[in-house]
């Protein structure tokens, strides 16, 4: 039986005791990365001089490889940005369910349809398989397994760096994925398909809803934010869900080739 415990594992989850209507504005704070002030006017000042050097000098190509005040603002004179909190919304279209069942597999199927494309940062994250002739082949599986365990370690890192509130709580794992999870792990599988182990504290979720070669890794917090959210009426058994835009700083894959 799915239990709101599990909700949280996989979603920003939070369960709501007001009445709802069938479309309803959710509500979240994302830190929104800017350039501090003195940085903004550095770039302008450049970009002006660029301008004026493209219409007296006929330096066009320097001006259209210019530095854009959206891009990075990190930059090699020392300057420095600033990450504020920022109110944002989305336009949620509501759902009914007959019990937490429909809303774990709308879930499911929800972060396998954002997932379905090859993750680049900046090179594929996928693993390729190669089998050692010399060794066998419980001595290859425990091979992979390891590399499988590090690349899921170094994902979870990535995600600390990109949402800047910490590593990755949770994994949902394809179940041919699942077997390089087992091999180190030596984890079971509960009836309600959450399994009872982790791997660095993250926990791991085996499912036949994602792709079976696929790990998806996940920071979550029983709170609207960044990331996948779902926002539960009991009492008028409605939820709503919806990923912000910037949902892929908080969720990372790769697959298992």
């Amino acid at each position: 039986m799915i239990t709101s415990k599990d909700l949280e594992k996989i979603c920003n989850y939070v369960e709501s005791t007001r009445p709802s209507l069938p479309q309803a504005m959710m509500t979240y704070i994302d830190h929104v990365e800017e350039p501090n002030d003195e940085y903004k006017r550095s770039l302008k000042r450049k970009n002006r001089e660029l301008a004026i050097d493209a219409i007296l000098d006929d330096k066009v190509e320097e001006f259209k490889n210019r530095e854009y005040l959206n891009d990075n603002p990190l930059d090699n004179d020392g300057y420095v940005s600033s990450i504020a909190p920022k109110v944002m919304s989305l336009n949620v279209q509501g759902k009914n369910y007959l019990d937490l069942t429909d809303i774990f597999t709308d879930i499911m199927n929800t972060l396998e349809s954002l997932t379905s494309t090859p993750m680049v940062s900046p090179q594929s994250l996928d693993i390729n398989i190669q089998n050692n002739h010399s060794l066998t082949d419980s001595e290859n599986l425990m091979a992979n397994s390891r590399r499988v365990i590090s690349r899921i370690i170094m994902v979870s890192n990535l995600i600390a760096v990109d949402s800047r509130i910490g590593p990755a709580s949770s994994l949902i794992v394809g179940l041919d994925a699942y077997k390089y999870l087992l091999v180190s792990n030596g984890m079971m599988v509960s009836d309600n398909g959450i399994s009872s182990g982790d791997i660095n504290g993250i926990t791991v979720i085996p499912s036949p809803h994602i792709k079976s070669n696929k790990i998806i890794i996940m920071r979550n917090n029983q709170k609207t934010e960044s990331g996948l959210n779902v926002i539960n009426c009991p009492n008028d058994m409605r939820y709503f869900l919806k990923e912000t835009s910037s949902w892929n700083r908080r969720i990372k894959w790769f697959e298992i080739i």
